[in-house]
C-alpha cells in the first residue's frame, strides 16, 4: 500500500524537475468536437425529416405551391456596382450603389439578362440625376427603390420586376 504523501511528494518532484504536466486540453477538444458533431447531425436530420413532406413543399410539376406564391422570393439578378457623381453644383459627391433585381418569375430571367446593358444605362442615368439630399435617410432610399423598380420595368418592356434591393449604398 502506498502512502498518499509519497505520491504527492513524487508529483511535486516531477513538477519541480520541469517534467511536462498532463493537460486537460485534449479532453476539452474532444468534448467540443463531439458537441459540434452532434449539432451537425441534428441539423442535417431536421432538414430532411420526411421525404413526403419535402415533396409537398416543392409541389408537383405544373401545380402552384406556397413556394411560388405571392410571398415567395423570385429569381435574383445582380446588376453589379454603380459609381456615380451626384448632381450637386455646390460640392462633388459620389454614390457607390450595388443593386439586385428580384424578378416575378424565373421565365423572365433570360430576357432580363439580355437587356442588362440597357437597364444598367437607365439606372446609371437615374442615380447620377440625384442630389445628395435625395439619397440620405431610409425614406429617400425607399423612394429610390420604387423609382428604380418603375424604371427597370419600363426598360425591360414587361412586368417582370418584383422588387429592387440596394445591397450596397455608400456616399462620399
Amino acid at each position: 500500500m502506498t502512502d498518499v504523501t509519497q505520491e504527492t511528494d513524487a508529483f511535486d518532484a516531477d513538477r519541480a524537475a520541469g517534467l511536462p504536466q498532463k493537460s486537460s486540453l485534449p479532453i476539452v477538444l474532444a468534448a467540443g468536437g463531439a458537441i459540434a458533431l452532434g449539432v451537425g447531425v441534428f441539423l442535417a436530420l431536421r432538414g430532411s425529416s420526411d421525404p413526403a413532406e419535402t415533396h409537398e413543399a416543392k409541389g408537383a410539376p405544373g401545380e402552384s405551391s406556397a413556394a411560388t406564391g405571392p410571398g415567395a422570393m423570385g429569381p435574383i439578378v445582380n446588376l453589379d456596382s454603380f459609381v456615380v457623381n451626384l448632381n450637386d453644383a455646390e460640392e462633388l459627391h459620389y454614390l457607390k450603389c450595388t443593386i439586385a433585381v428580384e424578378l416575378t418569375d424565373p421565365k423572365w430571367a433570360p430576357q432580363f439578362e439580355r437587356q442588362t446593358v440597357r437597364i444598367r444605362n437607365g439606372v446609371l442615368l437615374y442615380l447620377s440625376s440625384l442630389k445628395l439630399a435625395e439619397t440620405v435617410g431610409i425614406a429617400n432610399k425607399e423612394k429610390i427603390q420604387t423609382a428604380l423598380r418603375e424604371r427597370t420595368t419600363e426598360l425591360a418592356g414587361a412586368p417582370m420586376v418584383k422588387a429592387i434591393y440596394l445591397t450596397e449604398f455608400v456616399l462620399q
